[in-house]
């Protein structure tokens, strides 16, 4: 069902840009800071995570001076760490990623635009170890995610075919990420700079 759901997306992008009058590629360029907590057993964790790599590239559709929407894919890896007393606890989640964001952009602002949308996430790997020994981690993560999306761009560089704005992207995950009824959220905050292509 997820995966006709997304086909049927790719396919109405595909038509729509066929059919729209400005049309472009978007290309983004930074890091993610994971943001890991987890519930479970009475108990709250909150896990530690380095920075990522925070790359997407997709079409656009629609006026940049005014109201425009993309379809976005890229990759999330998330290595995170909990530590308490003697047990160290590690997992590893990656994901193939659709956002597409829906974008209002201002005239004559620090803030060129802001956009909302939309994020699904794909698990395509994973693992997790209790004090350095492997755990069965098939079935420990739910292999669907949803998540919300709020980016803010600042004013940058502008010429006829090219675009650079500053970024930055707070991904909200509105499921639980734990397939076995505990809360496991894995959120994000990214920075970089967003290039957008015009013909």
């Amino acid at each position: 069902m997820i995966r006709l759901g997304l086909i049927n997306v790719f396919i109405f992008f595909i038509s729509a840009s066929t059919n729209a009058q400005q049309v472009g590629f978007q290309f983004y360029q930074g890091i993610n800071k994971p943001i890991v907590s987890f519930q479970g057993n009475d108990e709250s964790v909150s896990y530690k995570a380095n920075f990522t790599s925070d790359m997407r590239i997709g079409v656009r559709i629609g006026d940049l001076n005014k109201l425009s929407f993309a379809m976005l894919i890229g990759g999330s890896t998330v290595n995170a760490i909990y530590t308490n007393n003697n047990i160290i606890s590690s997992f590893s989640h990656s994901s193939f990623l659709i956002d597409i964001p829906i974008r209002y952009s201002f005239l004559k602002s620090p803030i060129n635009s802001i956009a909302i949308g939309p994020s699904i996430g794909q698990l395509v790997a994973s693992s997790q170890n209790s004090n350095g020994l492997p755990v069965r981690s098939e079935t420990s993560f739910k292999q669907t995610n949803f998540s919300a999306l709020a980016e803010v761009a600042f004013t940058g560089y502008t010429s006829d075919n090219l675009k650079l704005h500053p970024f930055i992207v707070y991904r909200m995950m509105l499921n639980s990420a734990d397939s076995d009824g505990d809360k496991l959220y894995i959120n994000g905050l990214s920075f970089g700079l967003r290039m957008d292509f015009t013909k």
